[in-house]
């Protein structure tokens, strides 16, 4: 539950970083993709 929490602070943070940088907004979504399936797959 608390790996939930930390997941759900967290992609708000990488969104917000993939508006101010655009070039690397499709990295940090594929990341945040990754992050998830791994939490997901626990």
């Amino acid at each position: 539950m608390a790996m939930a929490v930390e997941m759900g602070r967290r992609i708000p943070v990488m969104s917000v970083k993939a508006d101010f940088m655009p070039s690397q907004s499709t990295q940090i979504i594929a990341e945040m993709k990754a992050q998830l399936l791994i939490y997901m797959n626990k």
